[in-house]
């Protein structure tokens, strides 16, 4: 019994912990690069782990994420860890519940298609919340 009750608190300690991903504000991370690869956080990962994995350094990781703080990395967050210089300029939005691409899209001036392209996303009517989204400047 004490074994299970130790368990669940383990479990929920950990769902409090890792219960909301990093949400970055919309224009928190300005780049002149687009995503081209992403990695979705897992429990017990760490920034500078990462960056190790994908060659790059612990400071490049955050900023190109837009996280001030590199010891705080949230289970569930999508990284991006490989960007292009493609495009010149832009931000990171945070998709928020009752977000569609289009709507996204129509707000910052640009066709769903080329949103949908910039992001690799293929199915235009599957985003999701906490989902980072590259938006080009103008």
């Amino acid at each position: 019994m004490k074994q299970i009750i130790s368990a669940l608190l383990i479990a929920l300690l950990a769902a409090l912990a890792f219960a909301a991903p990093a949400a970055a504000e919309e224009g928190d991370a300005v780049t002149s690069a687009a995503c081209t690869q992403r990695y979705t956080v897992q429990v017990g990962d760490q920034l500078g782990k990462i960056a190790a994995r994908y060659g790059t350094t612990t400071s490049s990781l955050a900023s190109l994420n837009g996280i001030s703080n590199i010891n705080r990395i949230y289970y569930g967050t999508s990284l991006c860890v490989k960007a292009s210089s493609s495009i010149s300029s832009g931000f990171y939005y945070t998709v928020q519940n009752g977000d569609a691409l289009s709507k996204i899209a129509q707000r910052y001036g640009w066709s769903t298609s080329y949103l949908a392209s910039v992001n690799k996303i293929s199915n235009t009517n599957k985003i999701y919340r906490g989902q980072l989204l590259f938006i080009p400047n103008r």
